[in-house]
């Protein structure tokens, strides 16, 4: 639950002051040509800056590479400009799409960047909107500590005298509302109520018909469970309720209720907790609010179980995996939206670095037509010394077409290696979540009546159809066409190896982490570990340092 209402409190807070509602916008086509119309006639860098940036605004809900595309130039041309306005815009855009896309890091790195263009032109407001949404990407991360040093910066800004630090009250109780989290991460209870009595007159002063004050009401909430101090934290939660209810905001009133639910149990009112949970499952089944639909269901199904009632036990058992199967289905495609921006950026990045190499090489060229006019000139009197100087760079430039040459194979492999681990993560996965819940609904046959027999019987039939035989096949097959001889090489050297030995082989060739590999084939991390150290001994590695990716990269 506190996952939960973290999504609606840390990552929530950065669009208020970066200043753009980017996911609220579609992406009209009238309006993009217009826009790619004029971004080509555009005559400086200030208004192709922003055109790209109104275009990353129209794509960010629809399509993240383009919008990243966008984002990206616009920093780009923002950056030969001295519009410091423009600068962060283009920036904290950027980090937000980004952060979004599901890559945090590069976000942080374009929030920081921000930070530090602000300081240059040493403007203190939007100095403070950098820093905190850099903080609320902190928080989202975990990284608590940086979290909170940034946003108490921006906290002493505001009591700062002549130099008081203006923000306007959204800000303002937006920041309030992330230190009541942080206090409460630190378990600093009596810090973070002070937080909130200083945000409180200003929610009900001036917005009371806005989300962030029924956030408040729930963020002191968590802060009062984590205390113990239930019935004051039943309080704060029927208070955040009925002003979600009263705004119309049901998702938040759903997650709410939860946290309602949660201190009844604590409390010992079961009944009461179960019907909570059947309302916030109303709700949300309603919005469409998958998280909190199997949050819910978890619990009715952990209940029904214990009650010993066999029908509702499966219905909600199999309203679980429903959903998720397609949160699976959703992380998936996010992973593999996220693996694209990465690349993507990491493309762009490379493009900066071959345009620095050209322009290097353009003066390197210059030099080198002077350095041949020397040569020439010299060659009248030392030919042995010209014929050694033009050997010598025409080696070089050889050994140069090689590693240029050599470096472009490489990206190759890694991107085919990528899009091969991602393309068979979900079958996998997928065939591992039907087996779980046939395992599950013949443990429910156990205690059900005859009629429910039969309906599980056509179930477990309906759903062992589904399985995916042929996952592990396909994955070999791909796999050795993006690295053939692999297997081979690997059987010919170490004969002794099993199969399950050469497929955890072929992830490490793949150069994936133990969590990644736990992901596919559902066993633990601990597992693996044990796995690895197993096969270590297999390979006779056990006194190198050598990591066992490294080891077969030379494969």
């Amino acid at each position: 639950m506190r996952y939960l209402n973290g999504i609606f409190g840390a990552l929530m807070l950065v669009q208020f002051f970066v200043g753009s509602n980017l996911f609220a916008q579609s992406a009209d086509i009238n309006r993009i040509q217009s826009l790619e119309k004029k971004l080509q006639l555009a005559d400086n860098d200030s208004l192709r800056a922003a055109i790209c940036l109104e275009q990353a605004n129209l794509f960010a809900g629809e399509d993240y590479i383009k919008a990243a595309d966008y984002a990206m130039r616009a920093v780009e041309y923002s950056g030969n400009t001295n519009d410091l306005p423009l600068k962060f815009s283009a920036l904290s855009t950027a980090g937000e799409i980004y952060l979004n896309g599901g890559q945090s890091d590069i976000a942080v790195d374009y929030f920081i960047k921000s930070i530090a263009e602000a300081k240059k032109y040493n403007h203190q407001l939007i100095v403070a909107k950098a820093e905190f949404n850099l903080g609320s990407v902190w928080m989202a991360m975990g990284e608590y500590e940086k979290a909170e040093k940034l946003m108490l910066n921006i906290e002493r800004a505001l009591k700062g005298g002549i130099q008081r630090l203006d923000l306007n009250r959204i800000d303002q109780l937006a920041l309030y509302i992330n230190l009541i989290m942080l206090s409460t991460s630190r378990r600093q209870f009596e810090e973070a109520r002070d937080y909130f009595h200083k945000g409180l007159p200003l929610a009900q002063q001036y917005l009371s018909d806005n989300p962030l004050y029924g956030q408040l009401y729930h963020n002191i909430a968590d802060a009062l469970m984590q205390e113990g101090r239930y019935p004051e934290a039943n309080v704060m939660l029927d208070t955040a309720a009925m002003i979600f209810r009263k705004i119309g905001d049901e998702v938040r009133y759903a997650n709410c209720l939860l946290d309602i639910a949660l201190v009844r149990e604590k409390q010992g009112d079961k009944n009461g907790a179960i019907q909570l949970y059947k309302q916030a499952y109303a709700i949300s089944e309603k919005t469409g609010n998958d998280y909190v639909l199997l949050y819910t269901s978890e619990r009715l199904y952990g209940y029904y179980e214990r009650e010993n009632k066999a029908d509702s036990t499966l219905k909600y058992l199999t309203i679980t995996k429903e959903i998720e199967a397609r949160l699976n289905q959703v992380e998936t495609r996010e992973k593999l939206i996220s693996e694209e921006l990465l690349w993507q950026f990491e493309d762009r990045q490379e493009q900066a670095r071959r345009e620095y190499r050209r322009k290097m090489l353009s003066g390197a060229a210059i030099g080198l037509v002077l350095l041949l006019m020397i040569i020439w000139l010299a060659y009248k009197k030392h030919g042995e010394l010209k014929q050694s100087r033009l050997e010598k760079y025409a080696v070089d430039l050889n050994a140069e077409q090689l590693r240029l040459r050599n470096e472009l194979l490489e990206a190759e492999i890694e991107l085919k290696d990528k899009q091969l681990t991602t393309e068979v993560l979900y079958r996998i996965q997928n065939n591992e979540l039907v087996r779980d819940m046939v395992q599950k609904l013949m443990r429910i046959n156990t205690m059900s009546g005859k009629e429910s027999k039969e309906v599980i019987h056509s179930v477990v039939r309906g759903l062992e159809q589904t399985l995916e035989e042929k996952a592990w096949e396909d994955f070999e097959i791909r796999f050795q066409q993006v690295h053939p001889g692999f297997y081979e090489k690997l059987q010919a050297m170490y004969p002794d190896l099993g199969l399950n030995d050469r497929r955890l082989c072929a992830f490490l060739k793949l150069n994936m982490t133990s969590k990644e590999i736990s992901a596919i084939t559902g066993q633990t991390i601990n597992s693996i570990q044990v796995a690895r150290w197993r096969l270590r001994k297999k390979l006779g590695l056990q006194e190198s340092e050598s990591a066992l990716a490294n080891f077969f990269s030379q494969f």
